[in-house]
């Protein structure tokens, strides 16, 4: 459950920022707008969100792993691991998701990240 509520924030998340303009989201060569989301633009949303998700575990175990070989200096870099994910994102994924600006899409990755429910309890 608490997965499919973070892959719903994110969603949401990605949504509202592609409505602000600080990243662009696109379907079929076409940028995504609220007045036509329709179920196959909402599949792209979602394959975002899960590529995110995906991304974010593997780094994350790689962070996990280079705070204790650096004896915790990588912990100035967490604010940059939302925006490797997403620049990866957009690498690989370059019809469905656009970056403007490096300070705008360090904001979105770290509010990507930090935006969900942990799984701790």
């Amino acid at each position: 459950m608490r997965f499919i509520l973070n892959l719903i924030i994110t969603m949401a998340l990605l949504l509202l920022f592609n409505a602000i303009g600080w990243l662009t989201l696109s379907h079929d060569g076409k940028q995504v707008a609220f007045d036509d989301l329709t179920w196959p633009i909402l599949g792209s949303v979602l394959l975002i969100a899960v590529v995110m998700w995906l991304a974010s575990i593997v780094v994350g175990l790689l962070y996990g792993v280079s705070v204790l070989l650096t004896f915790g200096l990588m912990l100035l870099a967490y604010p940059f691991i939302g925006w490797f994910i997403l620049k990866a994102t957009e690498h690989f994924m370059p019809d469905t998701l656009t970056l403007h600006g490096f300070w705008i899409s360090v904001l979105c990755g770290w509010l990507l990240m930090v935006a969900r429910f942990s799984s701790r309890n």
